[in-house]
C-alpha cells in the first residue's frame, strides 16, 4: 500500500493549544499509512518538543494573516504581504519536491499552506481552533466576510474543534467538527503532593488553577478579581495558581492589583510549566475565565483528570461541559458569579467530587484521543482520495 506523503503547516513554533493538537496527532499518527513532513516557522518550544519526540521537521518561514494586537498591526500587514510570494514559493518547492499528496495547515491564522496547496493543485485540510470574530486577542488583516469568501475559494477540506468555530468561520460549507482529544492515560486522577510541597502549602488549602497564556483575552483579571473576592470573605484556606506565560506589563498590572489588596501569599505565577497533569491533580478546581476560546484544550485535560471546571460561555466550552453536570459554566466578564461558582464547590465537596467523576468519564465517552486521531486519519484518507469536498 502506497503511504500518504503529508505535509503539516505549523503557523507557529511556541507552545499554544494549538501547536500542542498537533504535536499530539502527528505523535500518533499510522506511519504505515502515512510519511509526515512538518513545517515549523522558527525555533521554540514546538521544536524542542518535536526534538524530545523524535519527529523530524524543516523550519521555513510562514506568516500570519491573524495576528496577535499585541503586534504593530501596519507593520505585520507589511511583513505579511512584502514576503508572501517568497513563502509561497518555498512551500511550493516542499510540495514538488517531497511529492505532497495532502497540505494540512493547523490554524486559520496562516493561510500560506491554502495559497501554495490551490496553485500546486494539491488538496489541502484546514484544522480551524480559533473564533476570530469574537476574539479581541487576534486582528484580522482582512474583515471577516471577506476572509469567509476567501476560505470558500480555496480547494480545501475543512476541520473545525468545536460548534462555535464551524459557525462563526466557514457556515455553510462542508465543515466536519473533530473535537481535540486527550489521552487519558496522562491525564488521569492520582494523588499527587509534589506543588503542595514546592508551594509550603498545608494540605488543608484548596487549590484554585488556571492555566493559559497571561493575557486580557484569557480574563486573568477576571479571575484575580474573583479570588480576591472570595479571599476578602474570609476564604483564607485558599490558594491561587496561574500557569502560563505572557505580556510583562499585563503580569505587572495584575500582580499590582493582587498586592493593593495585600494577598500576594495567596497567589503563584509559575510561568510555562511541562508537568500539567501533576498540577491538575493538585487542583481544588480549574478555572477558564475566557472571552473567546475555539474549544478549550485545558478544559477536557481537568475533566481527565476528575477534576471540577467552572469556565465561562466563551464557544468552546459549551460544545465540552453539561451545566451542573460535567462542570459549571457562567457568563464572560463576570468575577462575581464566578467566585460564587468556586464558593459553591468549596462548599459542597461531595457535589464537586461527582461532577469531577461525570466530567471524567464524559471525557472518555467523547474527547479520547485513540477517537480523535481515528477521525483526523479518516480525514485526511478521504481528501486524498477525493472523497471530502465543500459544497
Amino acid at each position: 500500500m502506497n503511504k500518504t506523503n503529508v505535509l503539516f503547516v505549523s503557523h507557529s513554533g511556541s507552545a499554544g493549544g494549538a501547536e500542542k493538537c498537533l504535536l499530539d496527532l502527528i505523535s500518533r499518527l499510522d506511519t504505515k499509512k502515512f510519511n509526515i513532513f512538518v513545517n515549523i516557522p522558527y525555533s521554540g518550544p514546538m521544536t524542542k518538543a518535536f526534538d524530545e519526540a523524535g519527529i523530524s521537521y524543516f523550519i521555513s518561514h510562514t506568516d500570519c494573516w491573524i495576528t496577535s494586537n499585541k503586534d504593530g498591526f501596519f507593520v505585520s500587514a507589511f511583513k505579511f504581504f512584502s514576503t508572501l510570494r517568497a513563502r509561497i514559493w518555498a512551500l511550493e518547492e516542499k510540495i514538488e519536491r517531497l511529492n505532497i499528496d495532502i497540505v494540512y495547515s493547523n490554524s486559520v491564522t496562516c493561510i500560506d499552506g491554502a495559497i501554495a496547496a490551490q496553485r500546486m493543485a494539491t488538496p489541502h485540510i484546514w484544522h480551524l481552533h480559533e473564533n476570530v470574530g469574537p476574539n479581541t486577542a487576534l486582528r484580522a488583516f482582512l474583515p471577516l466576510p471577506l476572509i469567509r469568501a476567501i476560505l470558500r475559494k480555496t480547494r480545501t477540506s475543512y476541520i473545525a474543534t468545536s460548534a462555535a468555530v464551524e459557525q462563526q468561520l466557514v457556515p455553510c460549507l462542508a465543515c466536519i467538527v473533530v473535537p481535540n482529544g486527550v489521552d487519558t492515560n496522562i491525564f488521569s486522577p492520582e494523588k499527587n503532593q509534589h506543588l503542595y510541597q514546592e508551594l509550603n502549602l498545608d494540605q488543608s488549602v484548596a487549590i484554585i488553577t488556571i492555566i493559559g497564556t497571561i493575557m486580557p483575552a484569557k480574563g486573568i483579571s477576571i479571575y484575580v478579581e474573583a479570588a480576591l473576592q472570595l479571599l476578602e470573605a474570609s476564604a483564607s484556606s485558599l490558594h491561587f495558581v496561574i500557569v502560563g506565560d505572557g505580556e510583562e506589563n499585563y503580569i505587572d498590572q495584575l500582580k499590582q492589583l493582587i498586592d493593593t489588596h495585600d494577598r500576594s501569599e495567596h497567589f503563584s505565577f509559575l510561568g510555562q510549566r511541562p508537568d500539567i497533569p501533576n498540577i491538575l491533580n493538585a487542583s481544588y478546581i480549574l478555572v477558564v475565565a475566557s472571552y473567546s476560546e475555539g474549544f478549550s484544550r485545558v478544559t477536557v485535560e481537568a475533566m481527565a483528570t476528575a477534576k471540577p471546571v467552572v469556565a465561562t460561555r466563551c464557544g468552546g466550552p459549551e460544545s465540552i461541559i453539561t451545566n451542573d453536570e460535567t462542570g459549571l459554566l457562567i457568563p464572560t466578564g463576570d468575577p462575581t458569579a464566578l467566585s460564587a461558582k468556586i464558593k459553591h464547590l468549596i462548599d459542597h465537596p461531595k457535589l464537586a467530587d461527582e461532577i469531577g467523576r461525570n466530567g471524567r468519564q464524559h471525557v472518555i465517552d467523547h474527547f479520547s484521543m485513540a477517537k480523535h486521531v481515528t477521525k483526523i486519519e479518516g480525514l485526511i484518507t478521504a481528501a486524498h482520495s477525493g472523497s471530502v469536498k465543500n459544497d
